[in-house]
């Protein structure tokens, strides 16, 4: 798995730290449901709870509707259709 912007990532770990709070940093592939699922309870064992998600991903892959391959198409509803739906279910069962 290739995660991108990990400074960025453990930036805001540290900024919740001062903070007084616990961050919970879990990489996944945004796509994937199985992955939510387990960031949500890693969430949930680490702190009792998951009261706020950030589902911040997205795609910016330009290309005309007529013109879109297969794959970008998978990869696109992938990362902006799927990965916020099940963020969102992964946390509501959480």
């Amino acid at each position: 798995m290739r995660l991108r912007k990990q400074d960025v990532a453990e930036r805001m770990a540290a900024g919740i730290e001062e903070a007084g709070g616990q961050p919970v940093f879990v990489p996944l592939e945004v796509g994937g449901l199985a992955q939510w699922e387990a960031a949500a309870e890693a969430a949930v064992d680490a702190s009792g709870s998951l009261d706020i998600l950030v589902s911040n991903a997205g795609t910016n892959e330009a290309c005309s509707l007529p013109r879109i391959g297969f794959g970008q198409w998978n990869k696109a509803m992938g990362i902006d259709a799927k990965g916020p739906s099940w963020a969102c279910r992964s946390a509501r069962r959480s």
